[in-house]
């Protein structure tokens, strides 16, 4: 078995209660707000994919916890599922906090 742990999972750990209080309160529990935005973006950045595929998209994010799923998913899987957390944490990657 890979002992590598994911860059997400890395990231997390590092984070305070704070930070992660932030991603929680500013990136999903408004997330359906955003619905049509999120649509847009998705068929964006997969436009060779179905409505079905965007539906079973989202309703992984509203049935699911990015703070579980850090723990077992690939660096690749959690982007997917998750971009705008993988972008939050990439850009904290960028600015060197």
């Amino acid at each position: 078995m890979d002992e590598r742990i994911s860059f997400y999972c890395y990231i997390y750990q590092n984070y305070s209660a704070r930070q992660i209080e932030w991603i929680q309160k500013n990136l999903i529990d408004r997330i359906d707000m955003h619905r049509y935005t999120m649509k847009e973006i998705y068929f964006v950045d997969h436009p060779s994919a179905s409505e079905g595929e965007y539906n079973d998209w989202w309703h992984s994010i509203l049935c699911n916890d990015w703070q579980n799923d850090i723990w077992f998913m690939s660096e690749e899987k959690f982007e997917y599922h998750w971009p705008m957390i993988s972008a939050h944490f990439q850009q904290h990657k960028q600015e060197g906090e």
